[in-house]
């Protein structure tokens, strides 16, 4: 197995190309990891003449896809075969991971409208989901008391 990473702005492509299996898992996993360790939220991985993808391989996939997810940042794979990209649904990970047909999809996906995208739904900006509250103030829901 042989792994690239470019980077992409705020988006980092891990190319993998080869066998992914549990001799690949290690070396992936920790790629992978890596790039998270680092900040980066948002990665994608593209597969390229990947000829064998088994369960043992995709570990660091969805520990990955996980980690992005606690942190609000999303990773999208591309250039997957129909086969793995079925073994990999059929794994019930779909919730997880999130399949384009190319780098340029999964970019486009990644960078419309400056939102981000955890597991299909979309959030919006931190800057305009979350506004400070003035000192002194006290929010109260409808129908709770506070006390």
């Amino acid at each position: 197995m042989n792994i690239s990473n470019q980077t992409l702005g705020s988006i980092v492509v891990v190319t993998i190309d080869g066998v992914v299996d549990s001799m690949a898992a290690g070396p992936l996993y920790d790629a992978l990891v890596a790039q998270v360790k680092t900040g980066t939220r948002k990665i994608v991985v593209e597969f390229t003449d990947t000829v064998v993808l088994n369960r043992a391989g995709i570990r660091g996939l969805i520990v990955v896809a996980k980690l992005l997810k606690g942190r609000r940042g999303q990773m999208r794979i591309c250039g997957a075969q129909p086969k793995h990209e079925q073994f990999l649904k059929s794994v019930s990970l779909q919730h997880l991971l999130t399949f384009d047909r190319d780098r340029a999809a999964s970019i486009a996906a990644m960078t419309q409208s400056g939102e981000a995208s955890v597991g299909g739904s979309h959030l919006l900006p931190l800057d305009k989901a979350c506004r400070p509250v003035p000192s002194g103030v006290r929010a109260q829901l409808p129908g709770l008391a506070m006390s």
